[in-house]
Parts: C-alpha cells; structure tokens; sequence
C-alpha cells in the first residue's frame, strides 16, 4: 500500500471514532459508504 492510502485509512478510522465519540453523526456518516447498513445495541449490563 502507498502511503497516500495509509493516510486515507487513518483519516477514514478517526472520522469514523470522532463520530461515534462525540455523537457527530455528521461526521461518522463521512465515514462509512452509502449503501451500508449498521445496527446499534445497548451494551450488556445496561
């Protein structure tokens, strides 16, 4: 891989952390394709 698509991973990984952190749905939107399908639980012990 060349560097330039190392530093894409990264970027694409702390958009997709900052986003969930934070709550910045914008931002974790940024990070995930178009078509994907996430699901959400609560954690155990909840």
């Amino acid at each position: 891989m060349a560097t330039s698509d190392h530093e894409l991973i990264r970027n694409t990984l702390a958009r997709y952390a900052i986003g969930i952190d934070f709550k910045d749905w914008d931002t974790f939107s940024k990070a995930i394709l178009d078509d994907a399908k996430i699901t959400f639980q609560a954690p155990i012990g909840t």
